[in-house]
C-alpha cells in the first residue's frame, strides 16, 4: 500500500508473508513494514523506516534526517533502536535492546 502527498510526503506499508520448505527445514516468515517520507524543503527530509518479523522476535526503527547545507555538503542523522517481541511480558518501548545515534557531515571543499 502506497500514498503520496505530493510533493512533500510518502507513506508506504507492506506485509509479507513466506511459507518455507528446505530439505532440513520448514518454517512460515512474516514481515511487516511501514516506511514514511517528508521533505521539508528540498534540502531537508527526513525518513521514518520500521520493521517486525516473527523469526527474529524483534521490532525495530530507523530514522534519519538529511539536510543539505549548501550544494555538496550534507548532514546526516540516523537513529536506529530495536525491541525483543517475543516476551510474556509487553514490549519495553522505554528500553530498546540496541539503539545507535550516528551523524555525519559531509562538506565540499572547492578551491
Amino acid at each position: 500500500m502506497r500514498l503520496r502527498r505530493a510533493p512533500h510526503m510518502l507513506l508506504t506499508a507492506d506485509i509479507q508473508l513466506s511459507d518455507v520448505r528446505l530439505p532440513q527445514a520448514r518454517f512460515t516468515a512474516n514481515t511487516a513494514r511501514l516506511r514514511g517520507d517528508y521533505a521539508f524543503n528540498p534540502r531537508l527530509n527526513t525518513t521514518l523506516f520500521a520493521q517486525w518479523d516473527n523469526q527474529s522476535q524483534r521490532a525495530s526503527t530507523n530514522a534519519r534526517m538529511r539536510w543539505t547545507v549548501k550544494p555538496g555538503s550534507d548532514l546526516y542523522v540516523v537513529w536506529n533502536s530495536a525491541w525483543p517481541t517475543g516476551l510474556e511480558r509487553s514490549i519495553p518501548w522505554a528500553r530498546p535492546s540496541r539503539g545507535g545515534l550516528v551523524t555525519k557531515y559531509v562538506y565540499f571543499f572547492r578551491a
